[in-house]
């Protein structure tokens, strides 16, 4: 295994500014992550938990695709439930239902990252890099981030929550996150919010002189890769008509994922950018993550990705 993505596994519940509704989609951040770093390498782990119901709504999609489940962690209750609203701003929130047993003295993201310690010390494997979801003020999780960098050498791409993303997060952002991480990833709206700047440009000049590269995300504009001076600026990819992709769901964690593979593999910060940009191409043609990921739908990202680039 050479990477990983650890983080939520929801069965989404989704209501779009227009009216309509769908149920019954794989979602959670976490798997659109994953699914990031499967549209590139096969040689990933999923780490999550897992209700009673796994088979009925994700067994076939798994054997499918050849998804290893041995890092999913069995609880009792149905698979959560995340019924998402969509306002005509593109903005949403949440609602959850059913889940894991949250009562517990430690928090779900600790227990995610001590079952992903306990089966790095248990099998062996080391892989390179690995997506978190955690929250700044997550003080115990963070304990377990840096032993996966210091005792395993595992690179971590870190997906900032929105929530977190407030001016008074700053200076703990700069102190607890900064120095533990080896990339994160943010969006516009949450990069304006924690750095209180009002501008892309003012914001990448922020992020140009932090020592963590980052993969910043500028909605349908696109992305950009900030690696010290170097800075990557992609334009939105399109494998369809734009008027025929279905569901922007999960593609800001899908590229996120993406970019983690792109980075650790050594791409330049422009090709980064492609990268998670084709990977979101792939992610909004249909409801829920792309269904089809095998040898030859690998090569053609990646190719299309260096194609954009080298263009």
């Amino acid at each position: 295994m050479k990477y990983a993505a650890i983080g939520s596994f929801f069965l989404n519940e989704i209501n779009f500014a227009d009216g309509k509704k769908i149920s019954g989609i794989i979602g959670g951040g976490g798997f659109f992550a994953y699914c990031g770093l499967l549209q590139y390498t096969p040689d990933c782990l999923f780490v999550a938990g897992a209700g009673n119901d796994f088979e009925t709504h994700f067994g076939e999609f798994f054997r499918k695709n050849a998804i290893r489940t041995d890092g999913l962690i069995p609880y009792a209750d149905r698979n959560t439930v995340a019924t998402m609203y969509y306002e005509p701003d593109g903005r949403w929130h949440e609602t959850f239902e059913f889940g894991p047993d949250r009562h517990k003295d430690l928090s779900w993201n600790v227990c995610l990252l001590d079952s992903f310690l306990e089966y790095l010390e248990k099998t062996g494997e080391r892989p390179v890099g690995a997506y978190v979801a955690i929250g700044i003020t997550e003080a115990d999780a963070w304990e377990r981030v840096k032993t996966l960098r210091e005792k395993y050498g595992v690179k971590i791409m870190l997906e900032l929550y929105t929530s977190d993303c407030v001016p008074e997060n700053y200076q703990l952002f700069c102190e607890r996150v900064l120095p533990n991480v080896d990339y994160f990833s943010l969006n516009r709206p949450e990069s304006f919010a924690l750095f209180s700047e009002q501008s892309e440009e003012a914001v990448i000049e922020r992020l140009k002189t932090f020592d963590a590269p980052c993969f910043y995300r500028v909605g349908t504009k696109g992305s950009y890769t900030v690696r010290g001076n170097e800075v990557g600026f992609a334009p939105s990819v399109h494998i369809s008509a734009p008027e025929q992709e279905i569901d922007p769901t999960g593609c800001g964690n899908n590229s996120t994922g993406a970019a983690l593979w792109g980075l650790c593999e050594g791409y330049s910060a422009l090709e980064v950018s492609y990268i998670g940009n084709v990977s979101a191409a792939y992610n909004v043609m249909q409801y829920g993550p792309y269904p089809h990921f095998n040898a030859q739908t690998r090569q053609e990202a990646l190719k299309l990705a260096l194609q954009c680039a080298k263009q």
